[in-house]
């Protein structure tokens, strides 16, 4: 099993707002994204880290334990609360 650990809370990029295939921004993708990272937030997010809900994301990072270990289309995926 992979294993894919959060390292810490860091700023959002813009490119996920964007349209893949022209580049034009997406209409109301950030107030859609803010109203829903609200509504989902994780208890163990620091709220006050950023100034926004846009800023909130999660940097990861992989143990030397799954280096070797792959990860495919598919595959289950486990979420721990550790």
């Amino acid at each position: 099993d992979a294993r894919f650990e959060g390292a810490r809370a860091c700023a959002r990029c813009v490119v996920p707002s964007r349209d893949p295939d022209t580049g034009e921004p997406i209409e109301r993708f950030r107030q859609r994204f803010v109203e829903r990272r609200e509504a989902t937030l994780p208890s163990w997010a620091p709220t006050d880290a950023f100034d926004h809900y846009f800023t909130v994301m999660l940097i990861t990072r992989v143990p030397s334990a799954s280096h070797a270990d792959t990860v495919a289309v598919d595959d289950a995926v486990r979420v721990d609360d550790a």
